[in-house]
């Protein structure tokens, strides 16, 4: 009689940078701008249509990676004023050297058990430096604790020097206007800490979850 082959068990599936952050997320801003919209008679799925901000989160990604591709249809004004406000980066960008080391690397944290991919490692002022770019009306803890995610990812791949700084790079939704934001390695360490016991307040969740679902 034939033996019966045994099946290779399942493999992990592993939580990313930005499920852990979510879930945990203060959501205030989020429903406060779904408010706004909504009072000012605005549907909200036609509010995450093309803005300027939109427009400029491209060439600022296009300049990063190297990967210009062409705009979107958009009006003469979307395009002057994004095309303005990104000049504005495009200066930030050469004041402080900003050169692309390497971009959209996917990582695994066998220590931690998270996955991400990393946008942008780049060489800034000299030092390495891991960046993010956003489509946002302001700059939220969950941005920093995303960028400390990848340096922990990075860390843990200890394939080159690790990044001893960060930087937001904030796109404004509707006006456009460039505002980097950066970070030192003491800040990172610390946003490090959290995000990790954000990570282990992941598998209890995970686990006491059922518990209320059965009930």
């Amino acid at each position: 009689m034939a033996t019966k082959r045994a099946s290779s068990p399942r493999a992990e599936r592993l939580p990313t940078v930005t499920g852990i952050i979510g879930r945990f997320k203060d959501s205030g801003a989020l429903i406060h701008w779904a408010w706004k919209t909504g009072m000012a008679g605005k549907d909200l799925r036609a509010a995450r249509e093309l803005t300027v901000g939109v427009l400029v989160e491209q060439l600022v990604e296009g300049h990063l990676l190297g990967t210009e591709r062409p705009l979107p249809a958009a009006t003469y004004e979307q395009l002057a004023t994004a095309q303005r406000c990104f000049a504005s980066f495009r200066a930030w960008a050469t004041e402080h050297r900003v050169e692309l080391v390497e971009s959209q690397v996917e990582l695994t944290s066998d220590a931690h058990r998270f996955v991400g991919r990393v946008d942008a490692v780049v060489r800034m002022d000299g030092e390495l430096a891991v960046v993010d770019w956003k489509v946002a009306n302001g700059v939220y803890l969950d941005h920093l604790l995303q960028l400390a995610a990848y340096r922990l990812l990075l860390w843990e791949r200890a394939k080159d020097p690790v990044p001893r700084r960060a930087a937001i790079i904030q796109i404004g939704k509707d006006d456009g206007i460039v505002r980097p934001h950066e970070w030192d390695e003491e800040t990172l360490r610390t946003a490090e800490q959290m995000f990790l016991a954000l990570r282990a307040a992941w598998d209890f969740d995970k686990a006491l979850k059922p518990i209320f679902k059965a009930a």
